[in-house]
């Protein structure tokens, strides 16, 4: 076999092999856009899912030193907006607890709009079924949840939120 050929070869096996790597990128599709971390069977899809290789940290140190100050302030208006959205549905938490501690990850698209919303509640005052309310009107009114900063690529977020409770 020539040296030509020989090259050739390799060159379109290397393409080849190339290919699974691109579909291994794509983000994976999840059936449960809003995940809690007591519901044990959305719990496992999400953990499946591996979401954190395909969506890198808005707080990574590039975004904590250019953007930081818009990333602050677009992630407290986002959980205005989800506060703002509890209110609007008449929503009670059924806790004696001043606050209740949200911890969240969020996935958003490079607009900011969200793709999946996992949250653990932390406060043990909070029944199942509150848990069980807060999930569906998150999931109801999903299309509302937009954080007010873009880039060019899919991002997510983490922490923990204090919601009064009133």
């Amino acid at each position: 076999m020539s040296f030509k050929r020989t090259s050739l070869l390799t060159l379109i096996g290397l393409i080849l092999l190339s290919f699974p790597c691109v579909a291994q990128n794509q983000v994976p599709e999840i059936d449960h856009k809003v995940t809690s971390y007591s519901d044990a069977e959305s719990w496992e899809d999400y953990k499946k899912a591996d979401l954190d290789q395909y969506y890198p940290d808005l707080m990574s140190p590039e975004n904590r030193k250019e953007n930081f100050e818009e990333v602050y302030r677009s992630w407290g208006e986002f959980h205005q907006k989800v506060y703002s959205i509890l209110k609007k549905e008449g929503f009670t938490w059924g806790s004696d607890d001043p606050q209740i501690y949200v911890l969240n990850k969020i996935y958003f698209n490079p607009e900011g709009e969200v793709q999946h919303y996992f949250f653990r509640i932390l406060n043990d005052s909070v029944s199942m079924e509150k848990r069980k309310k807060f999930k569906a009107i998150l999931e109801s009114n999903f299309g509302e949840l937009k954080i007010s900063y873009s880039q060019t690529e899919v991002f997510a977020q983490c922490g923990k939120s204090a919601f009064p409770n009133s």
